[in-house]
C-alpha cells in the first residue's frame, strides 16, 4: 500500500528531544516501511525519518511558536502531495477537517491528547466522516458523543528498550512532569513494589516544575 502520514509541523520526526507524538510517528513510519509499504511522510524539512518526505517548512516551527495559519499552510501542501495514496493517517487538527475537500481519499485520524473542552467539538464534527482512533480505553471513555473507530495503543520498538540488560534492577518512567502522565503514581507503585524508579521527564514549564515539587519530589 501507499500510505501518507501527515505529522504536525511543530517538531521534526523524530524529535531531537521531547516530542511524544513525533517519536510515535517515527516508529510508525519505519515499521510500515519495514513491512513493505510505500510511506510518504508529510512533515518538516529537518525531519530525518528514513522514508519519503514532503514539506513546506524547511524547519519545524516549534511548540507554542506557530499559529493556525502555519498549520493550514502545512496541511494544504500535504494534501496537494498525497492525492494518489491508498490511505491517509492524519495527526493534525486541521487536516481531518480539510480532508472533506477530497472525498476520494480514505482518511483516518488519531487523537494523541485528551478529549478536552478545546478539542471535543472538533472530533465530534469529523468523527461522522473520518474514523477517529483513540490511544487508550480510558481516553476513549472520555470522548463524549464522538464515534471512536478503534483503540490502538502507541507502538514501540522493543529493541530500543532492552529489559533487564546491562544491570537492570529498576523501573523507568519516561514522559512529562504532568498529573495526566502521573509520574507520582509510578513513584508510589515502585515504592510499594520495592523497586527503584528512575524518572526521565520533560520539566521545563513552570506548571511542570510546580507539579514535581508538590506531587513527585
Amino acid at each position: 500500500m501507499r500510505i501518507a502520514i501527515v505529522a504536525p509541523p511543530w517538531l521534526p520526526v523524530p524529535p531531537p528531544a521531547y516530542g511524544g507524538t513525533e517519536n510515535v510517528l517515527d516508529t510508525f513510519a519505519r515499521g510500515l516501511k519495514d513491512a513493505g509499504h510505500e510511506v510518504l511522510l508529510c512533515t518538516t524539512g529537518d525531519s530525518t525519518c528514513p522514508v519519503d518526505k514532503t514539506f513546506v517548512f524547511e524547519k519545524a516551527i516549534g511548540v507554542g511558536s506557530g499559529n493556525s495559519v502555519d498549520e493550514i499552510r502545512h496541511v494544504t501542501h500535504a494534501y496537494r502531495e498525497i492525492q494518489d495514496v491508498d490511505v491517509v493517517h492524519d495527526h493534525t487538527l486541521v487536516g481531518p477537517l480539510y480532508s472533506a475537500t477530497f472525498p476520494h481519499l480514505p482518511v483516518v485520524t488519531t487523537n494523541h491528547g485528551p478529549f478536552n473542552a478545546d478539542l471535543i467539538d472538533l472530533y465530534r464534527t469529523v468523527s461522522g466522516r473520518v474514523p477517529v482512533i483513540a490511544i487508550s480505553h480510558h481516553q476513549a471513555s472520555t470522548a463524549r458523543d464522538v464515534s471512536i473507530a478503534a483503540v490502538i495503543h502507541h507502538g514501540v520498538n522493543l529493541d530500543d528498550f532492552p529489559i533487564g540488560q546491562g544491570g537492570g534492577g529498576y523501573a523507568l518512567f519516561l514522559g512529562r512532569m504532568h498529573p495526566g502522565k502521573a509520574p507520582h503514581v509510578a513513584a508510589r507503585i515502585a515504592r510499594e513494589a520495592g523497586v527503584p524508579l528512575r524518572i526521565a521527564a520533560k520539566m521545563r514549564e513552570p506548571e511542570e516544575r510546580a507539579y514535581f515539587e508538590t506531587m513527585v519530589r
